[in-house]
């Protein structure tokens, strides 16, 4: 085999290589979009390792800011879930525990009295 028929080869397999790749990416994004965020259902669906999910997120920039706005993303849904809990009208005890949670976590001046 010729030398310039063995590395059209070798490209051709990269590119294979890395279509799969991305797809594995799309997909494990797919899921922990609609998962929240469980990386472990997500890696088992695309069928890659934690591992793999890892180095990418270390070492693949655009990959890393998908996360990165869904985490946002999430916190965003998870504070806005907090917000409706703590000006709940109907039953003041949830509204008094969402309340003394977010004290607890965002209110850096805030202090608990005993």
């Amino acid at each position: 085999m010729s030398k310039n028929k063995e590395e059209k080869q070798v490209a051709k397999k990269k590119t294979y290589s890395q279509k799969s790749r991305d797809q594995r990416k799309a997909t494990v994004l797919t899921i922990l979009k609609r998962n929240l965020g469980n990386i472990k259902e997500a890696c088992e669906i695309a069928r890659v390792t934690p591992q793999t999910y890892y180095n990418w997120l270390s070492s693949d920039e655009e990959f890393q800011q998908k996360i990165e706005t869904m985490e946002r993303i999430k916190i965003n849904l998870a504070e806005s879930k907090l917000d409706e809990h703590i000006y709940n009208e109907e039953d003041p005890k949830v509204s008094l525990d969402a309340t003394k949670f977010y004290l607890d976590r965002k209110g850096k001046k805030y202090h608990r009295r005993l």
